[in-house]
């Protein structure tokens, strides 16, 4: 494991001075045409024309719409940043399973030009942008898919870029089931100074929480499952911003290494049993990243059920405003608990579930015991499945925004004072905090 991580790229700089090993650079050089590899499927069968190509884009290879299949898997992947070698890594783990008669593989990817290891390979030349659909080969140092469609101008910072490769996507391969990944730097809810989800560090652009549901929605149905490869985004204020737009969403609390997910693992069991759904593929996710890491990682992930998300809100509602009414007579025993709950590289982070755990054995309030029981029931209804390395004992599977109310009234002047592309949402602008407007109110009166 090497020392860079899917956080926030502000949090993360000092470590581009170790550099990266040129042998882990060999195997992540990306291609703009075919060259060669082992065999494989070809590319989109015979069908319908494909969708009118978008504003910026140049068809690159002729395709068509292929039949409907069992699944279509889209990964949006933001590759300029520091995260750029692993860029070519996950694309090589997919392209080790590939593309079949049941799914569809496709990226969006953008990343850096990449200096040349390999003479007999060509370098990625270009930041442009390039759509491919994955086919396989068996070759994990080059890319073998043929580009579809390239732009040399799109921001994968911006919430459109993410709609619009959603539209093409969707249009260029039906599919009964569909499957999202947001892939790059990510920091929960908050936007200001390096804090958001992918980034694009050719423009300084990034997506808010709050643009999230319009980004990503997919007209006519939910997402069956959407997954954040990125740090810090499952967290309670950020799944309950999506909760309309996918039935399932996966995530990590903490940051997880720069390498990310293994797609060459839950994919093969996806192309093998493509008649599963959502909520046995997302679990699937879930449990091949801990165990490419091992139980002795600092690895969180979680699988949740976006329909019971409500829930989770109507009960934090009813905790924070417990808490609030006990903090004049418990303030102690609160801050304590807040302090001691599990955190993340972002430390106003804390594991809801710890939180509640705390609070039980050492707050002696009756109404604050019975309101944390009420959201360990609530996430625990949320919950399909939860792992955690040792480097996070207390992680029970989702996070929650939980800082002392003078570092709330910081991070809320940040967030305010912004100015371009450091703008972001406040935490009252979040349909989370709307629901559970007690909560914030915790947030702002609670204990020092």
């Amino acid at each position: 494991m090497n020392g860079f991580c899917r956080r926030s790229p502000r949090r993360l700089w000092h470590t581009l001075s170790k550099g990266v090993p040129p042998f882990f650079l060999l195997g992540l050089l990306l291609t703009a045409v075919g060259c060669g590899g082992g065999g494989g499927s070809p590319g989109p069968g015979p069908g319908t024309e494909p969708p009118p190509v978008q504003e910026g884009w140049n068809r690159v290879t002729r395709y068509t719409v292929p039949p409907q299949k069992k699944w279509t898997f889209l990964v949006f992947l933001n590759g300029v940043s520091n995260l750029d070698p692993y860029a070519g890594l996950n694309m090589n783990q997919m392209e080790a399973v590939g593309s079949t008669d049941d799914v569809n593989i496709v990226v969006q990817v953008k990343k850096f030009n990449s200096p040349r290891y390999d003479p007999d390979f060509p370098d990625w030349k270009d930041t442009g942008t390039r759509r491919f659909l994955i086919r396989k080969d068996n070759n994990r140092n080059r890319i073998s898919s043929e580009v579809l469609e390239q732009n040399n101008t799109v921001d994968m910072g911006k919430a459109d870029a993410l709609r619009k490769f959603i539209d093409w996507g969707v249009a260029a391969f039906p599919a009964e089931r569909y499957a999202l990944v947001i892939w790059n730097h990510g920091a929960g809810w908050r936007s200001v100074k390096g804090r958001g989800v992918s980034y694009d560090d050719l423009t300084g652009s990034h997506i808010d929480t709050i643009q999230l549901p319009d980004a990503v929605r997919l007209n006519g149905r939910k997402w069956d499952l959407l997954a954040f490869d990125a740090s810090l985004m499952q967290m309670a204020e950020v799944a309950y911003e999506i909760r309309n737009e996918a039935r399932y969403i996966a995530g990590s609390e903490e940051s997880p290494p720069g390498e990310g997910y293994p797609y060459d693992r839950f994919l093969a069991k996806l192309v093998q049993n493509p008649n599963m759904d959502g909520r046995e593929f997302g679990a699937h996710i879930v449990r091949d990243t801990i165990a490419s890491y091992g139980e002795s990682s600092s690895i969180t992930h979680s699988l949740l059920d976006a329909a019971k998300l409500e829930g989770v809100a109507a009960s934090v509602n009813r905790l924070g405003d417990a808490l609030r009414s006990a903090t004049a007579q418990h303030g102690s025993a609160i801050a304590a608990a807040r302090s001691d709950a599990e955190e993340y590289q972002y430390p106003e982070n804390h594991d809801l579930l710890h939180f509640t755990e705390l609070l039980i054995g050492r707050v002696n309030d009756g109404g604050v015991q019975a309101a944390a029981r009420d959201v360990q029931s609530a996430v625990g209804a949320s919950l399909v499945v939860n792992v955690n390395g040792s480097g996070h004992p207390n992680s029970r599977g989702l996070a929650i925004f939980l800082p002392s109310p003078a570092r709330y009234r910081s991070i809320d002047l940040d967030q305010a004072d912004g100015v371009g592309p450091l703008f972001g949402n406040r935490y009252i602008d979040l349909a989370f905090a709307k629901a559970a407007p007690n909560w914030q109110s915790f947030l702002v009166q609670g204990p020092p």
